[in-house]
């Protein structure tokens, strides 16, 4: 599900949360998560906080059009 809650900064920024879930059947064999496609559709996005947690894992970082992979 997604959960969208845009507001702007002094600056005119908007910014958009979203929370997404997503199960595998296969984890182990997860490795990354590619999000280029989604600055490619979305070009005036400059980044992406992402947050992520796995059963022997958790970490956050921010994705960028140069850095769009999340490496889990």
């Amino acid at each position: 599900y997604a959960k969208e809650k845009p507001g702007r900064d002094q600056k005119g920024h908007l910014d958009i949360k979203a929370s997404y879930e997503f199960s595998c059947m296969h984890p182990d064999k997860l490795k990354y998560l590619n999000t280029a496609r989604l600055f490619g559709k979305f070009p005036a996005m400059e980044s992406l906080e992402a947050e992520w947690l796995t059963e022997s894992r958790q970490s956050s970082t921010e994705l960028s059009p140069e850095n769009a992979i999340l490496n889990l």
